[in-house]
């Protein structure tokens, strides 16, 4: 049984990502959506979101500030995206999140459990399987990618920028240890960190701060590079 109260739009029409969270003993299942569309914000927009409602299957929903949804639409952009996921089991504890459908996102789709700390590439294996127990944080899973708007080309940028629990991470994509500055921002425009990166292919920067979004601006030589990442 499949609980989804938003109807699908056609995947031709905007970036969107379809994910399914299954319970595999209960056969029950919740479907949540991420869309683009240039009409949206970051925000709850009535015209493009869903509110979440509950069902007999497990709790899964993506969040945007204080609003729980099972459909959110979010701005074009081009960077690193994070989206924050919730998961509350039911009465089954074997689950899997299946990505249904990945249209027109460039690159790889990752799923991070910050449980367990694994981290899954749904464009290579779309279906991660996990167990789940009664009293785990809600505030379980995070999906990063990178996305480009419609229309735009799609560009291999060589820094990745994404996060694992607490931490902040400025990856090479080229193998080659970059030079520069990281500058950390908050939501209102507060730098709050800064410094060079480390001359490995992967810099660390561990983040003792609250939990919510971050702004990173990374300056190698004449190129910049941005994102907005979740830290939990």
């Amino acid at each position: 049984r499949v609980h989804n109260t938003t109807a699908w739009y056609k995947a031709s029409e905007n970036p969107s990502i379809l994910l399914v969270a299954n319970d595999l003993s209960g056969q029950t299942a919740q479907e949540s959506i991420i869309r683009f569309t240039n009409e949206a914000t970051t925000g709850f927009d009535p015209a493009f979101d869903s509110h979440f409602l509950a069902g007999y299957a497990p709790l899964f929903y993506s969040v945007a500030g204080n609003e729980r949804l099972s459909t959110n639409a979010l701005p074009e952009s081009g960077g690193t995206v994070q989206i924050p996921f919730e998961f509350v089991k039911n009465d089954g504890s074997s689950f899997t999140i299946e990505a249904k459908t990945i249209s027109n996102i460039n690159g790889a789709v990752i799923l991070n459990d910050l449980k367990t700390g694994a981290s899954q590439d749904l464009t290579l294996a779309p279906v991660y399987n996990f167990t789940s127990a009664e009293g785990d944080n809600a505030k379980r899973f995070l999906l990063t990618f990178s996305h480009v708007g419609i229309g735009e080309n799609a560009i291999t940028q060589p820094i990745s920028v994404y996060t694992a629990g607490n931490s902040i991470y400025i990856s090479s994509k080229t193998g080659a240890a970059p030079e520069g500055e990281v500058y950390i921002y908050n939501m209102i425009g507060q730098l709050i960190i800064q410094q060079k990166l480390s001359g490995h292919n992967i810099t660390k920067i561990s983040m003792n701060m609250s939990i919510g979004y971050y702004l990173v601006k990374v300056i190698a030589g004449e190129n910049v590079y941005s994102a907005k990442v979740f830290v939990n």
